[in-house]
């Protein structure tokens, strides 16, 4: 895809861009991307005061807030602070600034409900009970953009689902983890169908955001606009890793009850990691979710390049 700044007529040279998040999967290869397209890139450092972020974003002319906490389980302080807190920081210290744009990473977490939901807009009501604090605190951080934009911000909210991609930890790291013992859990009886966004896709929409003066103030949808069938994907992954798996069902219910009383032997005992089955986890698996990205496609100008296949074929392709 040619960059959407040079179809402006805007070049990255000259100009000045902080990156959060830059240890992560998405922070990194935006960072990167936006080096290759000749911005001064300014990765942001944890633990800063107030008067150091506001000294930080002073001299930028973008800022792409890509950190979060997105572990299924933990704490809510320690979401509140990460998710929260952070971006409240952020957002006081651009406001009053020649700040071109300030794109904001979101996730449609938002939308999830133990229920399947397909097409789901971005204007469609939220559930009254989050999934999760990982969830809840995500949406507390775009109230703080909306704010934030209702002072004179020029923001853009980004909800990518499932993103994936060579450099991924996460997502199908832990999949072909678990397929490499020989088994993988098949979670239902009813195909779930799902959404997935190739992390250049990603980027891509993320630059696309940061120049579209239509976007400002806007919530938008990203994936790859290929709803996928999970169990069939996965079998096409492993194939091409040259893993022999054979699938364990278990339903619904009784994945959440495993994940219920695991999360709280968890909490009885104060561990710090996270355990092997979450509720997260079981309705991400277990419940079809696609989103509607219409307005992704009309607003940005935004079509996904690399499609779920290729991308597939890339992550078999990488030592993981």
């Amino acid at each position: 895809m040619s960059s959407p700044f040079e179809k402006g007529g805007l070049r990255g040279i000259f100009l000045k861009a902080l990156v959060t998040g830059t240890t992560g999967f998405l922070g990194g290869a935006l960072a990167h991307r936006l080096a290759q397209e000749g911005f001064e890139v300014t990765e942001f450092r944890r633990n800063l005061s107030f008067e150091e972020i506001k000294r930080l974003v002073d001299r930028q002319d973008y800022v792409f807030h890509c950190a979060a906490l997105t572990k299924a389980y933990g704490r809510y302080q320690d979401f509140y602070d990460s998710n929260v807190l952070l971006t409240r920081s952020l957002i006081k210290a651009c406001l009053g600034t020649k700040l071109r744009r300030f794109v904001h990473i979101s996730t449609p977490s938002i939308y999830m409900t133990h229920k399947a939901r397909l097409n789901i807009h971005e204007d469609d009501a939220l559930p009254d009970k989050f999934i999760n604090y990982y969830a809840s605190t995500k949406k507390l951080a775009e109230d703080e953009v909306d704010s934030g934009s209702s002072q004179g911000l020029p923001c853009v909210t980004l909800r990518p689902q499932a993103i994936f991609g060579p450099g991924d930890k996460t997502l199908l790291p832990r999949l072909l983890k678990l397929a490499s013992r020989g088994v993988y859990p098949v979670i239902g009886h009813e195909p779930v169908i799902l959404d997935l966004t190739y992390i250049d896709n990603l980027v891509d929409a993320c630059l696309l955001a940061a120049h579209r003066s239509r976007a400002i103030g806007l919530k938008i949808n990203i994936t790859n606009g290929e709803p996928c069938n999970l169990e069939e994907l996965l079998r096409k992954l492993f194939a091409l890793r040259g893993l022999v798996v054979k699938p364990v069902r278990i339903s619904y219910g009784v994945a959440y009850a495993m994940a219920q009383s695991l999360e709280s032997l968890w909490t009885m005992t104060a561990r710090k990691t996270e355990p092997p089955l979450t509720r997260y986890g079981v309705c991400a698996l277990g419940r079809s979710r696609t989103l509607d990205i219409r307005r992704a496609q009309e607003v940005l100008g935004y079509s996904p390049v690399i499609p779920v296949q290729q991308g597939l074929l890339r992550v078999a392709s990488t030592q993981l």
